[in-house]
């Protein structure tokens, strides 16, 4: 095989945006790049392809929101408050977990057959959810569907390389937010229906019919693509660096989560945990630098200045926004809300986040310009998570309405244009390694952005108790049964209640300005991203 660095020049001059992102041959029935107008599909065709993908796409947001709509009744059910961040935590881990491998097995084994695959996958998550008695069976259910939803989630996204010009992908990428700002919205409002009317576990179980159909309208529509594998594939897949690298954030997130919140930060527990994090962290970027045939995340890619600042604003953006989603229904449970109440708070974020990136997508696509877009959307983001740190008690209503929304919008069009700042700065044979590499920085972001709201809100929370309640046993057997069971502050004599309601409030607000940080820290790395050229057709002219 003739594989020298002429012939792999030669090869790249050929490809389109159509060829394979990893390498593969096309099938004699998918689309074929022969002209440059030749393999654009029509917006009919488009529409079933991706309609088919979004199905599965949609659901995996609704799942988001049910979860963390619902997240202090499921952990009161299991008498376990100061676990909640793990249920969130551990979808995100899942979804760590699948997508830096999905565009390279995808390319291998085809886009058809991955999305069947991971929609099994998250279907069996979500139905051990639902089927949960204990503790442990929910959190492995909400791994097993992160595995599946991230996968189907990035595919997704391959299938728009495959299929959709560069310049117009800003578009797709805008519906298919609006696609999934509808399942965010609806999450929230069909878990606290279904929680109000049949209990929180038939909110999960509810989905899987419409898993079912997902996973059969991919099976069954012609145009999504299908390629074959290349039998040297199967050795060059970073499964070395894939187990070191979900090893590794599994152990940093059990060390932020357990520090200070079910044990000591001094705790064997936590600096172990924690320095095996560092240990396999550093074992990862040897196995990438120096043994790994093809990386999971190419390292010298990620030296890229667009690349490298493009995946941190997604990091940084995903710690603020998933950290949001989590704590304002707290804040509204605290207030007095039901879940159902406080999930109509993430109707206008899915409006936002909708308008935000259709309309961004539009305007790229008139304009080919996506950095002054982006630091538009971060005014948003800041803009919001400012204005989040002066809720309390006495807050009128609409605030939080009018906050989430700000920070959809700024966040659905950050989604756009950090996207096609990262794929456009790369050769197009390098498209699905960066987009896997940005997933992961989001999936990694997101995971770290809830447990990190959890570590402040928790460590802040039980200080803030001990100084309104005083010390001694009785209090501190009264600290943990609140911490534990959001419900039992209802329970309280009046004086009480105020007492404790206003250290949750202190506590939401330290969640609320580490926020702010966050998302300032996001627009700083959006800044440094450069403007590429965006082409206009399949055949990148």
């Amino acid at each position: 095989m003739n594989d020298t660095p002429q012939a792999r020049q030669h090869e790249r001059v050929h490809d389109t945006e159509q060829t394979p992102l990893l390498g593969g041959t096309h099938n004699a029935q998918e689309p074929r790049t022969a002209e440059p107008d030749a393999n654009d599909l029509s917006s009919a065709r488009l529409a079933v392809v991706f309609g088919s993908i979004w199905i599965i796409v949609v659901l995996t947001a609704l799942d988001s929101t049910i979860v963390a709509t619902l997240t202090a009744v499921i952990s009161t059910s299991f008498s376990s408050f100061n676990n909640l961040s793990w249920f969130g935590t551990a979808y995100l881990v899942g979804t760590a977990a699948t997508q830096p491998l999905a565009g390279r097995w995808t390319d291998i084994y085809g886009r058809r057959r991955g999305l069947i695959v991971a929609g099994i996958v998250f279907g069996i998550g979500t139905l051990l959810c639902g089927l949960a008695t204990r503790e442990w069976v929910f959190i492995l259910g909400r791994a097993v569907a992160g595995a599946g939803g991230g996968a189907t989630t990035a595919t997704s996204t391959f299938v728009g390389a495959d299929l959709v010009p560069l310049r117009r992908r800003g578009v797709v990428q805008g519906i298919n937010n609006i696609a999934m700002g509808c399942g965010t919205g609806l999450g929230g409002l069909v878990g606290g229906l279904f929680n109000k009317w049949f209990g929180w576990k038939m909110a999960f179980l509810v989905q899987l019919p419409i898993v079912v159909l997902g996973v059969v309208l991919c099976a069954v529509v012609p145009d999504i693509p299908s390629r074959p594998a290349k039998e040297d594939h199967g050795r060059r897949l970073d499964y070395a660096g894939s187990v070191t690298l979900v090893l590794a954030i599994v152990l940093l997130l059990v060390g932020l989560n357990a520090g200070g919140n079910q044990v000591a930060w001094s705790h064997p527990l936590v600096w172990s945990t924690m320095a095996l994090a560092v240990i396999l962290f550093a074992l990862f970027l040897y196995i990438e630098l120096r043994y790994a045939a093809q990386p999971i995340i190419p390292l010298g890619l990620l030296l890229h200045r667009t690349v490298w600042s493009g995946c941190l604003t997604y990091f940084f953006a995903h710690m603020a926004a998933f950290a949001t989603m989590y704590y304002i229904p707290i804040y509204l449970q605290v207030r007095g809300s039901d879940p159902t109440h406080a999930s109509l708070r993430f109707i206008p974020q899915s409006i936002g986040t909708a308008i935000g990136a259709y309309g961004t997508g539009l305007l790229i696509k008139a304009t080919g310009n996506y950095v002054y877009l982006s630091a538009a959307a971060h005014v948003f983001l800041v803009a919001a998570s400012a204005l989040a740190t002066t809720l309390d008690g006495q807050t009128p209503s609409w605030c939080p309405f009018l906050y989430l929304g700000m920070m959809g919008l700024g966040f659905g069009a950050m989604l756009v244009t950090t996207m096609l700042a990262l794929i456009s700065s790369v050769e197009h044979s390098e498209h699905a390694v960066v987009t896997s590499a940005s997933f992961t920085f989001r999936a990694i972001g997101s995971s770290t952005g809830i447990t990190v709201a959890s570590a402040v809100f928790q460590n802040t929370l039980i200080r803030g108790l001990h100084r309104r309640l005083g010390d001694g046993e009785d209090i501190d057997e009264l600290t943990e049964r609140i911490r534990r069971n959001l419900d039992a502050i209802w329970e309280l004599d009046p004086p009480t209640r105020t007492a404790v309601q206003d250290g949750y409030m202190e506590s939401l607000r330290f969640v609320f300005i580490a926020i702010l940080i966050i998302s300032a820290i996001s627009m700083a790395c959006s800044l440094v991203m450069r403007q590429n050229k965006l082409h206009n057709n399949l055949a990148r002219r």
